[in-house]
């Protein structure tokens, strides 16, 4: 359980500053394109942690976060092949949409497909990832600049007042944080 969320928060902060320099056009190591992974997972899990200890106000717990939705090609997503995005899913086709935090959170911790867009100059676009439930139907994206901003919202979010009511069904309570 959390008790102070500052501990939690302070380093997806962090990771936003770091986005932020890995927009800039740079070569990659592999060491870096691993980071990239590890860190944007610790970052959503530690977000979907927040939520379950009710660390965040309901309007960021409900933020729409904006993504690109990919459709699958109708080709299995194996171990062998989850790599190969541009033959399993239409790159052409970008439906816009938006999704609610704890989808993107489950997507990423759950992600069989998880890959850093980096551009043909070496900026940092977006990640492209899906969960093991999702991978065969769609491929979802969120560029840099929105991840940064989702970072910094829940960074910053520290509920001004709760209100708690025992809910005898589940028997715990429901908070309402504003």
């Amino acid at each position: 359980m959390i008790w102070e969320s500052e501990h939690w928060k302070e380093p997806l902060l962090r990771l936003a500053s770091k986005l932020v320099r890995w927009r800039k056009p740079r070569e990659w190591t592999e060491r870096e394109l691993v980071s990239i992974e590890k860190d944007i997972f610790v970052a959503f899990y530690s977000i979907r942690k927040l939520m379950d200890a009710k660390k965040l106000s309901d309007a960021t717990e409900v933020m729409p976060v904006k993504v690109s939705i990919y459709p699958s090609k109708g080709k299995a997503v194996t171990i062998y092949n989850w790599d190969k995005i541009d033959k399993l899913y239409d790159l052409a086709v970008k439906n816009l949409s938006q999704r609610d935090l704890r989808f993107i959170c489950n997507q990423i911790i759950h992600s069989y497909v998880f890959i850093p867009d980096i551009d043909k100059n070496g900026s940092f676009q977006a990640i492209l990832f899906c969960s093991d439930r999702e991978r065969n139907a769609n491929l979802f994206g969120i560029e840099a600049d929105d991840l940064i901003n989702a970072l910094r919202i829940v960074g910053k979010d520290y509920p001004a007042e709760s209100e708690s009511v025992f809910n005898p069904k589940k028997q715990d309570y429901d908070v309402t944080n504003g």
